[in-house]
């Protein structure tokens, strides 16, 4: 499974079949509906259980999305940006409205390929956040755990 592993999303199709037709099980085994009829703020609340280490993985992805798995440089501050934006605004509804983070969850699974930065910062994130509800603690603390990484990986190139 790639970095948006464990991602949740929200979009609006006529039924499920509409949804399966426009992306095929076969074409994206890991995307699934995971509930249907509900309202805007129901889904707004699934969404907001989206473990945050996804959500990190999910970064990672984009700032190394090229064959290679090599790091872009100069992308990592607003990639984490995002993804900790992102968190921010999911812990204040799970606050709002009283809802609990996931307990059973996807996440990217390592393969034995060819280690490149990508693998390695997913790697580095499994083991500094993987803990029962893929909650990443303190942002701060957890971005500068990560740019360490980051920056560890570029000036060892």
């Amino acid at each position: 499974m790639g970095g948006y592993a464990g991602c949740r999303y929200s979009s609006t199709f006529k039924d499920r079949a509409e949804f399966e037709h426009l992306n095929p099980p076969s074409s994206n085994p890991i995307c699934a509906v995971l509930s249907q009829g509900i309202t805007f703020n129901e889904a707004e609340d699934l969404v907001a259980q989206t473990p945050e280490i996804c959500l990190l993985t999910s970064a990672i992805h984009e700032l190394c999305d090229n064959p290679q798995g090599r790091l872009f440089d100069g992308l990592a501050d607003i990639a984490l940006a995002r993804a900790f934006v992102t968190i921010e605004k999911n812990r204040n509804r799970r606050q709002q409205r009283n809802i609990n983070p996931v307990i059973k969850w996807k996440t990217i699974q390592l393969s034995l390929e060819k280690s490149s930065e990508r693998t390695e910062l997913y790697r580095y994130i499994k083991v500094m956040f993987d803990n029962r509800y893929g909650l990443v603690g303190n942002l701060p603390t957890a971005k500068g755990i990560i740019m360490y990484k980051i920056n560890d990986l570029i000036n060892r190139r």
